[in-house]
């Protein structure tokens, strides 16, 4: 395995280039040094688990070393960069809000328009629904053949609006859905994966809160270990 020694690191920021070194070399030596301990270590006696104990310290300590030599190379381009989206995130939402308006109004005005069409077709339909009526008696009593009466043109509104300077809007239908009443949805619905992810965090949340105090059928809550460890 090659190990790191040293990184160089290059930002171009507006016509220049920010460099940063980075000595790799003993932050790598931590970690490598770190693994081969634990995986010869055995845990069998109280003497072994107070080794592991010392061993769990001194990689905590090393981590933070670690974390700390990241945080100190990077802060500063977060700062930079947290300061430039502050800059420019007014501008972006108040675009977004204009945008959102400007929608919300289309939208409106295409379904008053699509309700006004609607309305007109369906009279248009009972209008040729009436003559062709009219026209079958009419030929009852005649004896002729039924007059051929035209069917109504049925009107649509168009999915695409163009700007006399080249701006275009269009309308992409989808069907969603919304919940009116959790309780008569299937239970099959509650067995998606993402559903029992979310499902799991409330029942964890609420087993620390309760501590496993409050009966939930089917759900089973128990006390677990994890471990803890520092100097």
């Amino acid at each position: 395995m090659n190990t790191p020694t040293t990184e160089v690191l290059t930002l171009p920021i507006n016509g220049k280039v920010a460099k940063i070194e980075i000595d790799l070399m003993k932050y790598t030596a931590l970690g490598l040094e770190a693994e081969t301990i634990a995986n010869k270590m055995d845990v069998l006696d109280d003497d072994g688990e107070s080794k592991a104990a010392d061993v769990l310290s001194a990689i905590i300590g090393h981590k933070k070393t670690v974390e700390a030599a990241r945080v100190e190379n990077v802060d500063p381009f977060n700062q930079f960069v947290k300061r430039v989206n502050s800059m420019f995130k007014p501008l972006t939402t108040a675009l977004e809000n204009a945008e959102l308006t400007i929608k919300t109004k289309v939208l409106g005005y295409r379904k008053e328009k699509q309700a006004r069409i609607d309305a007109e077709n369906r009279k248009a339909q009972a209008e040729f629904e009436k003559s062709q009526k009219a026209a079958e008696k009419k030929a009852e009593k005649t004896g002729k053949d039924v007059a051929f009466v035209p069917p109504p043109v049925i009107q649509e509104v168009s999915t695409t609006t163009r700007g006399a300077s080249g701006g275009a809007i269009t309308e992409k239908k989808f069907w969603t859905a919304q919940i009116t009443d959790p309780k008569k949805v299937p239970i099959e619905y509650y067995l998606a994966p993402n559903v029992q992810e979310e499902l799991l965090k409330n029942m964890k949340a609420l087993s620390r809160s309760t501590k496993g105090s409050v009966p939930v059928g089917g759900v089973k809550f128990y006390e677990d270990s994890s471990l803890a460890s520092g100097r």
